[in-house]
């Protein structure tokens, strides 16, 4: 507690803090650092470090260089990445890649980049490793996700 913050103002954001994060559900830093929101959907709670690192790389002018806006948008995928891979059936998965079947029926892939290779240039590796990824998601016989229905609509 600040020495000279209100005692009552300081057990109130504890016990908001005990509430976990608004968004995720997930434990909040105790004792909190700053107020919790004020207004808004989330009035008397807060959010914990993920979904502020979500919320920094959706909004990338609240970050002050291309560093800390580049570092957002990586982690926040993966924290999507994570979250969707809990709350689904990972069907594929090799090293930090996988394929994932949301509950909501997507397949989410997620594939690394092999080092050396940019984003947006060819990697052989990478490309590989979704026909593996693809491969195994075929032989799961699940309904919209087969090879054949694919090589049919091309």
């Amino acid at each position: 507690m600040i020495l000279h913050e209100d005692p009552k103002a300081y057990a109130a954001k504890v016990e908001a803090a005990k509430l976990g994060c608004a968004e995720c559900k997930a434990s909040v830093k105790n004792p909190p650092v700053g107020d919790p929101f004020s207004s808004g959907p989330y009035r008397g709670r807060y959010l914990c470090s993920d979904c502020w690192t979500i919320v920094y790389a959706e909004h990338p002018e609240m970050l002050a260089d291309p560093e800390s806006v580049s570092f957002c948008k990586r982690e926040a995928e993966r924290i999507k990445t994570e979250r969707a891979a809990k709350a689904g059936e990972v069907l594929y998965e090799e090293g930090p890649s996988r394929a994932v079947l949301t509950a909501r029926g997507t397949l989410l892939l997620h594939l690394e980049v092999t080092p050396g290779h940019l984003g947006a240039e060819f990697d052989p590796d990478r490309y590989a490793l979704l026909l593996r990824a693809l491969k195994q998601v075929d032989t799961m016989n699940i309904v919209g996700y087969s090879l054949s229905t694919l090589r049919d609509n091309i």
